[in-house]
């Protein structure tokens, strides 16, 4: 995936990520029984796993070289 590729990948897995979060986070604001309040803390993880996820492979595809056109766009020279 190429340079300019990457900020779009991160808004296209992030975006909807924080959406998720938000709606937790305003669940979360409500009285909830013992049942419902582990739901969402186990929602809570998920999103903050996943986000560590998104995080690393943006992260990774920043730091891989890409070939375009015969162009090393980004990464170190062999």
């Amino acid at each position: 995936m190429g340079h300019t590729e990457q900020p779009d990948l991160a808004h296209r897995l992030r975006t909807p990520l924080a959406v998720i979060v938000g709606y937790i986070e305003i669940l979360a604001l409500r009285d909830h029984d013992g049942e419902n309040a582990e739901i969402l803390e186990h929602l809570r993880e998920a999103a903050a796993d996943l986000g560590a996820e998104i995080d690393a492979v943006v992260a990774a595809d920043s730091a891989s070289p890409s070939i375009h056109a015969g162009n090393v766009s980004r990464g170190s020279a062999p």
